[in-house]
């Protein structure tokens, strides 16, 4: 299996994901906001502190600069670690503001620009920066993580440890160059990685284990 063959399967048995969900009409800025919520905690978490700001009528970053730090933690408690992500979230939202008026204008610059924009911000990895300049920014660049690194071992698609610029590089040079594509495949990849392809995978509910080397191997012995 190719890895074009493998976006084409996962679209037609999952269908549409339509990422990123958002709940406000401040997309780009709830999307930024989420994407550092996410970092280690599950989906469903973020959507309960994502819910507390918009309740609080935070989900922006000029509001997220002024609201108190304590606040700021209360209301994110949800998705864990929120002394570290309130502290960060409001570290990025002044430094945006400060150097480039706004996020927007940020998300405008050419993409090396920007990505060079955001990884300088504090807590932002390539992970994070590249899922906001997607989703947000609607860049084509293609967002890699340890469920594709975990998908493309056990179907044979990628061999070694996992480096995330060596994986994203290798996806995007097998896809076309499409910000569509590059968001569905994403969503597509995370999707069946939970649902199916996990840690424990069950594989008796996969319809790739066909062309999956651990599902063949762990039947061979």
């Amino acid at each position: 299996m190719e890895v074009r063959e493998l976006y084409e399967e996962l679209q037609k048995r999952l269908g549409k994901q339509n990422w990123w969900p958002t709940k406000s009409n401040n997309e780009e800025e709830e999307i930024l906001i989420g994407a550092i919520l996410t970092q280690q905690t599950k989906w469903e978490n973020v959507e309960k502190a994502i819910n507390n700001l918009m309740r609080s009528n935070l989900l922006s970053l000029d509001r997220i600069v002024s609201v108190p730090l304590r606040q700021l933690e209360e209301l994110i408690r949800p998705c864990g670690f929120a002394r570290v992500k309130a502290k960060r979230l409001k570290q990025v939202a002044k430094l945006v503001l400060k150097r480039y008026s706004s996020l927007g204008d940020l998300l405008a610059l050419p993409l090396d620009s920007a990505r060079k924009a955001l990884l300088e911000l504090p807590g932002i990895g390539y992970e994070t920066c590249d899922a906001i300049l997607l989703y947000a920014g609607n860049k084509p660049i293609f967002v890699v993580d340890r469920y594709t690194h975990r998908l493309f071992v056990r179907l044979g698609l990628w061999k070694g440890n996992y480096s995330y610029e060596r994986l994203r590089k290798f996806v995007e040079a097998r896809l076309p160059r499409e910000v569509a594509i590059y968001k569905e495949f994403h969503a597509l990849i995370d999707v069946f990685a939970k649902r199916i392809c996990a840690a424990d995978p069950r594989c008796e509910s996969c319809f790739l284990r066909n062309d999956c080397k651990r599902f063949k191997e762990g039947r061979k012995r």
